[in-house]
């Protein structure tokens, strides 16, 4: 279910709008190349990566970590096909995570004021205001946007934006 709430009001001179918008009941493609570690020399950690599987942790969120690689770049697995100890560390559920949300999207400030001071012929309000984007994020999904449909590669999150401004009404 894809939903949004906006509203606003204007009051004496001041206008102020909102919108929200979520998903419930939604679920993304969580991609076994997304829990490999460190391959190709590449060491970024991910948060979810910090909390993994290990037997006093078995509710984790990630897997447990083998040694799969050789060679110069160490390569870290979450589900070797088979190794020395002839067990795997696949969990199951792993490809789908739940991805539901709420999301402040934007929101307007505004205020409106005639000038008296003015020597503009025919000026007659000028509206001074505030927008912002994707201000405020609400989801369980630590591994990235949860707007996207998986995560089989990188992506770039989305972005939060503010903007002052000025409308003159002639």
């Amino acid at each position: 279910m894809v939903w949004s709430f906006s509203g606003g009001f204007t009051y004496k001179k001041f206008d102020f709008s909102f919108l929200f918008q979520g998903n419930n009941g939604k679920y993304v493609e969580y991609n076994q190349s997304f829990e490999s570690e460190f391959t190709k020399g590449n060491y970024r950690v991910h948060a979810s990566q910090l909390d993994y599987w290990t037997p006093l942790n078995p509710d984790a969120n990630h897997s447990t970590l083998h040694y799969i690689g050789s060679g110069y770049f160490p390569i870290l697995g979450w589900n070797p096909v088979s190794d020395a100890t002839g067990y795997t560390t696949y969990v199951q559920d792993r490809l789908w995570r739940n991805a539901n949300y709420v999301k402040l999207k934007d929101v307007y400030v505004g205020y409106t004021f005639q000038p008296k001071w003015h020597k503009i012929p025919g000026l007659s309000d000028i509206n001074v205001y505030a927008t912002g984007n994707n201000l405020f994020l609400l989801t369980n999904l630590i591994e990235g946007d949860p707007e996207r449909k998986d995560f089989k590669t990188g992506f770039y999150p989305q972005m939060l934006s503010a903007r002052l401004g000025v409308k003159l009404s002639f």
